[in-house]
């Protein structure tokens, strides 16, 4: 006899030993939650499905987004596939479930040109060293926001220029380029006294998300140029990709369990296309 709450205790403990991130366990809890009164069948899980497009999210008394209902689903399928692969389950409810997939989203990224613009304005920082080395360890990386702001003292390790972090999927470590590595070096001079931390504010308190996105948002408003975390996540794995990369190392250096998401890289983005209009269009050389 299937257990809800039991299999659901079990699977956040697992994620737990799997050192997975207090925010992605969290995502799993909220979703299993929402789920428990619904039977752990197909039926079940198509009208949670269901149930959640239709009623109100919160916002505005809207239905959830394709987004929220991927993140649900996929979260589902996680779960259920822990239970049959612990024999909890003989099937896979979700097996039979069509994904919700989120519409697709065009990646912007920024350009060389962007990026040094960027760099300009941070020069003229209070705090540039920092800012620096975070701007360029993020692109070099292509950590998460969260992954950037839960480095601490220990997990640089100069002598190899290698980096441990923890992320949403488990803990990973990669390296990093000279470049950034001296960027780490000068940054460390002057950093203010502040525990373990390795990023601390000017008063010596640990970075924290949110203090992070103020600084893209500063960065915005000074360049013109529309900055937030994730978009150095993105630049660096386009960047990777068109300069030739395989799937593989990119899908390890971005810490993603499957293929699924990291594909969504190879696609084209507005810059991409444009440069390839440009040199192919039918149109282009055409004449009045």
């Amino acid at each position: 006899m299937f257990d809800f709450q039991t299999a659901s205790g079990h699977f956040i403990n697992f994620c737990r030993l799997r050192n997975l991130s207090p925010r992605t366990i969290a995502i799993y809890k909220k979703v299993l939650d929402a789920f428990s009164p619904y039977p752990p069948t197909s039926q079940g899980v198509s009208d949670f499905l269901s149930d959640l497009k239709a009623r109100g999210s919160g916002k505005k008394g809207k239905g959830f987004s394709p987004s929220s209902l991927s993140i649900y689903y996929r979260s589902l399928k996680t779960f259920f596939r822990f239970c049959v692969q612990s024999e909890l389950l003989s099937l896979d409810p979700t097996d039979r479930i069509q994904h919700p997939k989120p519409r697709e989203r065009i990646l912007e990224v920024l350009s060389t040109e962007d990026i040094l613009k960027v760099l300009g304005a941070i020069a003229r920082h209070r705090e540039a060293k920092r800012d620096k080395a975070i701007f360029l360890l993020m692109l070099d990386t292509a950590i998460r926001p969260g992954e950037l702001c839960s480095i601490r003292l220990k997990d640089v390790n100069f002598s190899s220029s290698l980096i441990k972090v923890q992320g949403k999927t488990g803990g990973r470590i990669l390296p990093f380029l000279p470049e950034t590595k001296k960027a780490l070096l000068t940054y460390l001079k002057f950093r203010k006294p502040g525990g373990e931390a390795f990023f601390v504010s000017y008063y010596g308190q640990p970075l924290n998300p949110d203090s992070l996105r103020k600084l893209f948002r500063r960065l915005t408003r000074e360049t013109g140029i529309k900055i937030y975390p994730y978009l150095l996540r993105h630049t660096s794995a386009t960047f990777y990709i068109r300069n030739g990369a395989d799937l593989e190392s990119v899908r390890k250096l971005l810490g993603h369990t499957t293929y699924s998401t990291t594909k969504r890289y190879l696609s084209l983005n507005i810059r991409d296309l444009a440069r390839v209009q440009d040199s192919f269009s039918p149109v282009r050389g055409l004449r009045r």
